[in-house]
């Protein structure tokens, strides 16, 4: 394995961890203990499997950080996005990235292929 891979996949597990972290702030932390976010926490403890993200430059360059309420989709599903500097990320948190396809089109059809990017490549 080549060091860019391992240091690409310990940022996407951070990443990741933030996002889960943020959503048992929203959700309080008794609705994120069962076993339904099981592959959050494998993936962010022991990298098992793939966690897509995807991540922009803020339209402003100001120094904030900030993570807003998250997504629920009608499966019941979860995402979250927030911001460290000036660098949003979108992080799918659901078992399947249900939300990731739509929101990888989403951020074509809004910026070209050009300003955003997403992890791993």
């Amino acid at each position: 394995m080549n060091s860019y891979y391992c240091v690409n996949s310990k940022f996407v597990r951070g990443i990741v961890k933030i996002a889960f972290s943020s959503l048992a702030y929203f959700l309080g932390p008794k609705n994120v203990v069962g076993d339904r976010f099981d592959s959050i926490r494998n993936f962010v403890i022991n990298g098992q499997d793939v966690r897509k993200i995807l991540l922009m430059s803020s339209l402003d360059r100001n120094y904030r950080n900030q993570v807003w309420p998250p997504y629920h989709h009608e499966s019941g599903e979860y995402a979250i996005t927030f911001r460290l500097v000036a660098v949003e990320f979108f992080v799918d948190l659901s078992p399947d990235l249900t939300f990731f396809p739509m929101i990888k089109e989403k951020a074509h059809e809004l910026y070209g292929p050009d300003g955003w990017s997403y992890l791993p490549l």
